[in-house]
C-alpha cells in the first residue's frame, strides 16, 4: 500500500537535493551493514509539474504546490516528495491534537513553529515499490527533518502512529527498528523487506 511521512519544519529552509541524497544514502548504508547487507544503489532527482511535464534536475526540493520532486532509486523505484501549504483544516486538526495527543503536547513549541512556517513536505512511497524503496524513504524523511529541524508525522501506516509526531532524534533512534512499533503488520513488512535485500 502507499504510505507517507509528513515532515513539519520548524525553520524555513531550502533542502538541497544533492545533500539530501548523499546523507540519506549514507544513513541507509549504515543500516544495511548493521543487518549484514551489502548493496550498492544510486539515487537521482527530477522535478515534475503536476500536469506530468518533466521540468529539470532540481537543485532544491520543490517549494511550490505546482510541482513535486521525484527520487529515482536504481532506476526501478520512486519516492515522491510533495510540498503543501498548511490549510485552515490542517491548523484546526493540529490544534485539536494538541489537546488530546500526548506526543503532540510534548512537541507543542515545534508544532506552533511549524504552523507559523505555513508549509510541510510529504515523502511518499506508492504501492508495489521494491523493498529498497520501502525502507529507504524513511531515511529520506529523516534527513529532511534534520535539515529543517522538523517533526516527523504519519497516520497512514508508514510508522507507528502511537509515537507520532516525533522529533528528528527520536525518529533516527527508532526507524526502522521492527521492535519499536506496535503494529505486527508493519514489523512483519520490515522483516520481509530486510530479508528480500539479503
Amino acid at each position: 500500500m502507499s504510505a507517507s511521512f509528513d515532515i513539519l519544519p520548524t525553520e524555513n529552509t531550502r533542502i538541497d537535493c544533492k545533500t539530501l541524497i548523499e546523507e540519506s544514502i549514507e544513513k541507509f548504508q549504515r543500516f544495511l551493514k548493521r543487518n549484514g547487507i551489502e548493496k550498492d544503489f544510486s539515487v537521482s532527482a527530477l522535478e515534475f509539474k503536476h500536469e506530468g511535464e518533466e521540468v529539470h534536475v532540481p537543485e532544491y526540493l520543490s517549494m511550490d504546490e505546482d510541482s513535486y520532486t521525484v527520487l529515482i532509486v536504481n532506476d526501478v523505484g520512486e519516492i515522491y516528495i510533495f510540498y503543501h501549504k498548511v490549510s485552515d483544516l490542517d491548523a484546526e486538526c493540529w490544534n485539536e491534537d494538541l489537546l488530546s495527543n500526548e506526543n503532540a503536547k510534548q512537541h507543542e513549541k515545534e508544532i506552533r513553529r511549524f504552523l507559523s512556517s505555513g508549509y510541510f513536505w510529504e515523502v511518499k512511497k506508492t504501492m508495489s515499490q521494491p523493498p529498497l524503496v520501502c525502507l529507504y524513504y524513511g531515511f529520506v524523511s529523516m534527513v529532511i527533518a534534520n535539515h529543517s529541524k522538523g517533526l516527523v508525522y504519519s497516520d497512514d501506516g508508514a510508522w507507528d502512529y502511537s509515537s507520532m509526531p516525533m522529533g528528528y532524534s527520536e525518529f533516527e533512534l527508532s526507524y526502522p527498528d521492527m521492535n519499536k512499533v506496535s503494529s505486527n503488520e508493519l514489523s512483519e513488512n520490515i522483516r520481509r523487506w530486510i530479508n528480500a535485500l539479503k
